[in-house]
């Protein structure tokens, strides 16, 4: 492998393990929120998990970060990845965030309201697979334009849940068996984070891409 000064992009083990704990936790949502209208035991173990989860990515970052800032030698590409590792961990606290404030506040979720949440989870769980497939890409140092071509799926797939969301929005404040729209929109505005942070870290890792040349695993 061509070393970059000691850097944690130098690490893909750990690197992938953090990447893939991110995946797991989106993962998880549309489990929760089918959990949530059936099996309230079970919907707290899977918030548990996510929990669980986060606290793992924390753990992760902070050795990551770490041993970025102290190779033994200066690595321009530091800077970008230390933000992408930032970016990334966004997605797993923004995925807790609602996580908890679903269970804290246990709205009632009429069907429309419950089955579009699914589909934005959904969303959101593609769109990180493809994030995390591509920053595999970028640690394999594969093709560019293929890493190109997911982080536009990316793009493309929240700017599917920003429509749904504005549907879903507009939804609560006329449908009669919303008895508190405020209330759910709140909820779903704090959901919208989570592909928000998605794309951003999808942005980041072109910009770190454009700017790293590809490490040679061979």
């Amino acid at each position: 492998m061509v070393s970059h000064g000691g850097t944690a992009m130098d690490d893909p083990d750990r690197m992938r393990t953090f990447f893939e704990s991110v995946r797991e936790c989106v993962d998880l949502l549309p489990t929760l929120l089918t959990q949530y209208r059936r099996d309230a035991d079970a919907f707290a173990e899977t918030v548990d998990r996510i929990d669980a989860i986060e606290s793992r990515c924390d753990s992760l970052v902070r050795g990551l970060r770490h041993e970025l800032v102290t190779g033994e030698a200066p690595d321009p590409s530091a800077g970008g990845t230390l933000q992408l590792l930032d970016d990334a961990d966004r997605i797993v606290s923004r995925a807790e965030r609602f996580a908890k404030e679903l269970a804290a506040i246990r709205p009632e979720l009429p069907v429309p309201v419950d089955g579009t949440l699914q589909d934005l989870a959904r969303t959101a769980s593609e769109a990180t697979a493809l994030f995390v497939g591509a920053v595999d890409e970028e640690l394999l140092g594969r093709s560019g334009e293929q890493l190109s071509g997911r982080c536009q799926r990316v793009r493309t797939l929240e700017r599917e849940c920003d429509e749904r969301k504005y549907e879903l929005l507009d939804r609560l404040f006329h449908d009669p068996r919303v008895d508190d729209p405020l209330l759910l929109k709140d909820l779903v505005t704090t959901f919208d984070e989570i592909p928000n942070a998605v794309e951003d870290a999808a942005d980041r890792l072109l910009y770190v891409r454009r700017r790293t040349p590809p490490i040679d695993v061979e």
